[in-house]
């Protein structure tokens, strides 16, 4: 062996003519061990996708930790359709041990089964009240995901994750003027809305009342059918006057003078 392959303790061959067995004394570098945030703190122990096996149900609590920044925690949850569920997220100092504090900034997040997002609450109050807190109803039967993370990722710290039953939450505004319509009958914008335009005697009953119409004159119609035109250049509806009253959807009269006093 060579002088310089001795003093290289080497292993492996050398390939260069003249200078003997060349080798090396390689040691393999272990596999990559879970990095450390802090003492006692082992990075990403809980998924941060859909291959998790971490629970929590509806009237659960989870006091766990992002142990580093750009680390996110989730949770299956099982709902059943229609379940309304509010989840709460903070900030809790439950580990001293960790050094690590409460988690500043906490993110929530819901996804479905197949790991589409859902929705999300960065903010209770944005901008003053960090914490997060998000009101969910599940339009499937099946399992959801909740992420834990916090604002950007920036940031680590121990939390608390509680998810409580709750009442749905109100229908969205309507879509179309129509849907805010009361009448006596629903309007289908699959057919006409037959509009009635009182005559002179017509009689109506209203809290126990009884009203006498004098009838709707020719102006009058005019004006009014005027805004529904208006209304048909937005809304895909068809208002037609009709001359019988039980097959209107909308019934417009005025009363007589004598009832007006």
């Amino acid at each position: 062996m060579c002088g310089f392959c001795t003093m290289a303790e080497a292993v492996i061959p050398c390939a260069v003519k003249g200078l003997g067995s060349l080798q090396a004394d390689v040691t393999a570098e272990p596999a990559d061990e879970p990095v450390s945030a802090s003492p006692g703190v082992t990075a990403f122990a809980i998924p941060d996708n859909a291959s998790t096996t971490e629970t929590i149900s509806i009237g659960g609590t989870r006091d766990e930790t992002l142990e580093v920044a750009g680390d996110q925690d989730w949770f299956r949850i099982n709902l059943t359709d229609g379940d309304a569920i509010q989840i709460d997220l903070f900030g809790l100092d439950h580990d001293s041990g960790n050094a690590l504090g409460e988690l500043i900034d906490p993110y929530v997040r819901i996804y479905d089964a197949s790991g589409s997002f859902l929705a999300g609450n960065d903010d209770i109050v944005l901008g003053q009240l960090l914490d997060s807190r998000l009101v969910f109803q599940a339009s499937n039967t099946g399992t959801y995901f909740i992420e834990v993370d916090s604002y950007a990722s920036n940031y680590a710290g121990d939390y608390r994750l509680e998810v409580a039953a709750t009442t749905p939450p109100p229908p969205p505004p309507p879509s179309s003027p129509l849907d805010s319509i009361e009448s006596g009958r629903a309007l289908n914008t699959d057919d006409p809305v037959l509009v009635y335009f009182s005559e002179a005697g017509d009689t109506y009953n209203y809290n126990g009342t009884t009203y006498t119409a004098t009838g709707v004159n020719a102006y009058e119609q005019a004006q009014l059918f005027s805004v529904f035109e208006g209304v048909e250049q937005f809304v895909d509806v068809d208002f037609q006057i009709t001359t019988n009253r039980a097959q209107a959807c909308l019934l417009y009269t005025s009363p007589s003078p004598r009832d007006r006093g």
